[in-house]
């Protein structure tokens, strides 16, 4: 399995099931920013929920906000050096 293979997991929002198919990659940075917030995934993901304008694709939203905190946090990383 390559990092940007497909990977299907199942979350429950507000007590109902789903799932959400992403690249494997994703799900590697979601457990880790979940993990720098002392969350699990599915909880920073209810959060991404949540958030999400209506009518937008939820895999495309939290990719967004993925590479966005990616960025954060590369640019907090810069501001130090």
């Amino acid at each position: 399995m390559t990092p940007f293979d497909n990977e299907k997991r199942n979350v429950s929002f507000n007590g109902k099931r789903s799932s959400i198919t992403l690249e494997k990659v994703f799900w590697e940075a979601i457990d880790k920013i979940a993990a720098s917030q002392s969350l699990d995934a599915e909880s920073l993901l209810m959060i991404y929920k949540e958030e999400i304008p209506p009518k937008s694709n939820f895999s495309s939203y939290v990719r967004c906000r993925v590479s966005q905190e990616l960025l954060e946090s590369m640019t907090f990383i810069d501001d130090l050096l």
